[in-house]
């Protein structure tokens, strides 16, 4: 969720200037705990579609938070060393918080360790998981939430209004998830405001209601709405225009608020084109991130566990608890890995795209997909393109009310911005960008 991002943001304000990284050298790291692969729910679009009954055991998770600390103190890989200074713990499932005592258990054990080494993560280390919210008011999670405040970014996955969310987020029995979603949301709010997060899931069944999304957290008091659209799915021009006209009538309402209101699909350093020089990838699943399962076995993150990836592909591993890139295989494995760039992944056209700043994707996804995770699926691409656009009438009408001497250019051309708008409406954001 957003708040990994700008907590990782902070590390790199307060280190950057002052250590010099290698190419695959991180100055925080995020490591996720895989707690369970169980689940309470089971959404339409969850892209872990092969869930288990697993539990991570003490002893597992134990073992996983003193590889960090040994990683540290060896000083001779890129992945952790010296130069790593905060570590950022993510628990995942299924639903992570159906083994709470696990994941208050690494908390407890990883600070535990941090005083005992007097150790300088003591200071910058976080913690961070999402929940659909039905185990919440368990009073070990509660317990848990208060003796970690301030360490802990916490969010519960709410797709807004009730008919809305009920249509994708469910129980096994088929009841909808949103009552306890809803009630775990406003005791978060009311208890730990000021950490609050939510997380919006784009997906073809509720794009048509966005704006009726957006505007039921707003009605909630929430100043910034983190949304993405779905990987997987085959996004299609007729889709991008919907996406286009809900994401403009979406300007226009917070526009109209008498307050400012951050939502994650307009941003203001995105949709222009890449220079050669940024060569890296920004997907963490190539050899950035590190992931346990409940079992133990390291994976370069959840996305190339058989949780997963099902009968798609064989998973990719590349460790234990007890170590990672230490055999000849996962080596190799780390080898190709780093050498994944955007380039190596980009078709031509894809490289030279004049809207790529801002694009995702998942190389995890990749992998399932085409067998490797050097290559690049650009089903998102009409998604982006629409949203490319709408994000010039978005921060040219906010620029201008607000008085600010700064335009937002539109780099989408011509005949690819037709497939998804009219010529009018192009005109007029040409308009909107250069006058």
């Amino acid at each position: 969720m957003g708040k990994i991002v700008q907590y990782v943001d902070y590390i790199s304000h307060l280190y950057g200037k002052d250590v010099y990284l290698d190419k695959h050298e991180r100055l925080a790291r995020a490591v996720t705990f895989q707690v369970t692969d169980d689940c309470t729910a089971c959404c339409t679009y969850c892209y872990q579609g092969h869930k288990g009954h697993r539990m991570m055991t003490k002893d597992v998770a134990k073992r996983g938070v003193d590889l960090l600390f040994d990683m540290y103190d060896k000083n001779d890989g890129t992945f952790i060393n010296h130069k790593t200074k905060a570590i950022i713990l993510d628990f995942i499932g299924g639903e992570p918080l159906m083994n709470i005592d696990i994941i208050d258990y690494v908390c407890t054990y990883f600070v535990q360790q941090c005083v005992e080494r007097d150790h300088p993560w003591l200071y910058t280390w976080r913690a961070s998981m999402i929940s659909n919210g039905s185990l919440y008011f368990n009073p070990k999670v509660q317990t848990f939430l208060k003796k970690f405040r301030g360490f802990v970014s916490f969010g519960i996955t709410l797709d807004g209004p009730k008919e809305i969310h009920n249509s994708c987020r469910v129980y096994h029995d088929g009841r909808g998830n949103f009552d306890d979603a809803y009630a775990a949301m406003r005791h978060f709010n009311s208890h730990y405001y000021e950490e609050l997060g939510t997380k919006v899931t784009i997906a073809p069944e509720n794009l048509h209601n966005l704006n009726k999304i957006v505007k039921f957290f707003v009605d909630e008091g929430m100043e910034e709405i983190n949304a993405n659209t779905v990987f997987e799915a085959e996004w299609t021009e007729e889709q991008a225009q919907e996406f286009y006209r809900e994401l403009k009538k979406m300007a226009d309402y917070l526009m109209s608020l008498d307050h400012e209101v951050y939502v994650s699909l307009f941003r203001e350093d995105g949709f222009r084109p890449l220079p050669e020089s940024e060569n890296s990838n920004y997907c963490g699943g190539t050899g950035a991130m590190l992931a346990f399962d409940p079992d133990g076995i390291a994976y370069p993150c959840i996305r190339y566990m058989p949780s997963s990836l099902g009968d798609d592909a064989p998973p990719i591993t590349i460790g234990t608890v007890d170590g990672i890139f230490e055999t000849e295989e996962d080596k190799e494995t780390k080898r190709c890995l780093d050498c994944i760039t955007r380039r190596s992944q980009s078709t031509d056209e894809c490289w030279n795209c004049p809207i790529a700043s801002g694009c995702s994707w998942c190389s995890g996804w990749n992998y399932q997909l085409y067998g490797t995770p050097d290559k690049r699926c650009t089903r998102i691409c009409p998604m982006h393109k629409a949203r490319s656009l709408a994000n010039v009438y978005y921060w040219n009408k906010y620029y201008h009310k607000n008085n600010m001497d700064k335009h937002f250019e539109m780099h989408l051309p011509k005949e690819e911005a037709l497939k998804f708008i009219s010529e009018d409406e192009y005109n007029m954001l040409l308009e909107l960008s250069t006058k």
